[in-house]
């Protein structure tokens, strides 16, 4: 049972974050653009220069993309780490 809890449960944790940020990183343009139209509707009033846009759109789309690849990277690299500790570990 303790390596359930000491092994299993953080690698899994760790798939699932690698995962979310493989899927965030998917769709990134879909968050940014939803993102955007938000910001649009509420903060801008409705009207945003086509320039303004278009540059709030690539740095919305950017950060989901940082976003999505710390997920992704910190996930496979504690599964990485979780996996060499339960093969390691003495019985």
């Amino acid at each position: 049972m303790t390596i359930i809890k000491k092994v299993i449960i953080p690698m899994l944790l760790s798939i699932v974050m690698a995962v979310v940020g493989v899927y965030i990183i998917i769709k990134s343009p879909d968050i940014g653009s939803n993102a955007l139209e938000s910001y649009v509707s509420t903060a801008a009033g409705g009207n945003i220069d086509t320039g303004e846009y278009l540059t709030r759109l690539q740095i919305y789309v950017k950060s989901y993309i940082v976003l999505g690849s710390i997920l992704l990277s910190s996930g496979l690299l504690s599964l990485v780490i979780f996996t060499s500790v339960g093969f390691t570990r003495k019985k």
